[in-house]
């Protein structure tokens, strides 16, 4: 008998710690309420093919077909697919991954379309457990194609598996679903004014001066030298920076995100890094990121042609040429994706910062993290996607850009 009641408390203690630890118990949302169109229906969207970024074969139509569907069911407007198609014929348009100027014109004029969604698969592998990742911008159309939003989702099958694998997702279409519903609740969200473009992270940071801080704290911070003392980056800062004071009060600033040199086994790694910069910097309120699509047109007007990185005389003929302020580019060392239950994403890349007043760099840095690199506990705090580890580097490194030297707080139940 004391054995019996021995045993049913040690799983009274097991299944007790298993909850305490459940990802996301401590911060549950509720979903979006069903009532009714967020979105008015004046507002027309072209809603581009899906982009394949993944290196594996993808369900790029069916993706498009849900995304399109859950935006015409929150009272977008869509323009049919027989209508996308002939605008695309009649102009002989083949490349889907960015909007030039002329095309941006030329879907105002002809089709009456306010903005169009350019998608991207960055990662897909239905091997158990699934893994997707997905990007998303949306471009204003007209004389100056403006992007208005950016977004990401990146998910795995076992992000939440929780006690006795309840909340493990084996389907990649439920997976699937899941990723372009939290685009689609994201973007019409923007539109419908309940999400502002205010910071690129999603927690407050604040600043920590002239301490004596030795960086032997949490595992999840290290420290850099500042001016002023040191000054602790979350989990996902840059190893190593250098910045120089360029930011004007109440200045809007326009950025171009030149092409990332890719040094990596992922073919398509530079692309993927590189769009997700212009996704996070979409979301800073005083920043007006430049279309890729427009910057590949003037590289190709221009005969621009990286070799290595973005040279003065290239650099010269982009600011003047877009008119910009700031030139955003770097390179690609390792982004790597497992497969299957067992592994671990490691992303590397380095960043550099060009102001067109001066000619000079204003901010160099390196960061290198894994996905391991918050675990605390068995698989807890485990990043399992490359897409969604570099998301988060690249966060802290806008907002340090455009916030100044930060502290990164992370609230419980904030990723």
């Amino acid at each position: 008998m004391r054995s019996s009641t021995s045993f049913l408390n040690r799983i009274s203690v097991f299944l007790i710690t298993s909850l305490l630890f459940l990802p996301g118990c401590a911060s549950v949302k509720a979903g979006p309420a069903a009532a009714g169109p967020v979105v008015g229906a004046n507002f027309r969207v072209a809603v581009y093919p899906v982009a394949n970024l993944s290196g594996a074969r993808a369900p790029l139509k069916e993706t498009r077909r849900m995304l399109t569907e859950m935006l015409r069911a929150k009272g977008m407007a869509v323009l049919s697919d027989e209508e996308l198609e002939t605008f695309l014929a009649r102009h002989r348009i083949r490349y889907l991954g960015g909007l030039s100027a002329e095309e941006s014109e030329w879907m105002k004029g002809e089709m009456a379309v306010d903005a169009v969604l350019i998608t991207s698969f960055e990662h897909y592998d239905e091997v158990f457990p699934p893994k997707i990742a997905l990007t998303a911008r949306l471009v204003s159309t007209g004389i100056k194609p403006v992007i208005l939003w950016g977004g990401s989702s990146a998910l795995a099958g076992d992000d939440s598996e929780g006690i006795l694998a309840l909340g493990l997702i084996e389907d990649p279409g439920r997976l699937l679903e899941k990723a372009v519903g939290g685009l689609s609740d994201s973007l019409t969200g923007y539109l419908s004014g309940k999400e502002e473009r205010l910071k690129g992270a999603s927690w407050r940071a604040v600043v920590r001066r002239g301490t004596e801080e030795t960086g032997q704290g949490p595992p999840f911070y290290f420290t850099a030298e500042a001016e002023g003392g040191r000054v602790h980056i979350g989990p996902f800062g840059p190893k190593s920076y250098y910045e120089a004071p360029f930011l004007a009060p109440g200045k809007r600033y326009s950025i171009v995100v030149a092409p990332f040199l890719n040094a990596s086994a992922d073919r398509d790694a530079g692309d993927i890094v590189r769009l997700q910069f212009v996704a996070q910097l979409a979301a800073i309120k005083n920043i007006s990121v430049v279309e890729p699509g427009v910057l590949r047109e003037k590289m190709l007007t221009s005969r621009i042609i990286m070799l290595d990185s973005v040279s003065l005389a290239d650099a010269d003929l982009i600011f003047e040429g877009l008119n910009a302020d700031l030139i955003l580019t770097g390179k690609v060392e390792d982004y790597y994706d497992y497969q299957g239950p067992n592994g671990t994403p490691h992303v590397r890349f380095s960043v550099s910062l060009i102001e067109r007043k001066g000619g000079r760099m204003v901010w160099t840095s390196d960061s290198s993290n894994t996905g391991d690199d918050r675990v605390v506990i068995f698989d807890f705090g485990k990043i399992r996607t490359a897409q969604g580890l570099a998301s988060r580097m690249i966060r802290v490194i806008v907002e340090e850009l455009f916030s100044g030297p930060l502290i990164q707080e992370r609230p419980k139940g904030v990723s």
